[in-house]
């Protein structure tokens, strides 16, 4: 996420901690839901580009957590070989908190066998 707010990473740094950081996200919002979804076509037959909203409760704070996302995604040979996907930090950042970013980069890092955040 280029222009992220501390302690927001750029990036989910390596396919080994994809993983982990979505079980982390989708526990701490476990009723978001997408309420509209609108998916572009492309000329690329392995480029799929999304823009979709979404809303939940952070278990963690109890905020809303509404947020807009485009995302690009490319499938290939049946497989995710590339997601990008772009929102608005900030709206994270109020929802969840530092606090709560932190720890949660901080157990999507030990998880992962890499130890802790930056």
């Amino acid at each position: 996420m280029p222009f992220a707010p501390e302690p927001l990473a750029d990036t989910v740094p390596g396919k080994h901690l994809i993983g982990h950081f979505i079980d982390w996200f989708f526990a701490s919002v476990p009723d978001l839901r997408i309420d509209s979804l609108v998916v572009h076509d492309t000329t690329d037959p392995e480029l799929f580009i999304l823009e979709l909203h979404g809303k939940a409760t952070v278990t963690q704070t109890g905020k809303i957590y509404a947020n807009t996302y485009c995302t690009h995604m490319r499938i290939r040979d049946g497989k995710v070989v590339l997601i990008r996907e772009y929102f608005n930090p900030n709206v994270v950042l109020e929802a969840f908190g530092r606090d709560v970013i932190a720890e949660g980069m901080s157990a999507v890092m030990a998880a992962a066998g890499v130890g802790a955040a930056q």
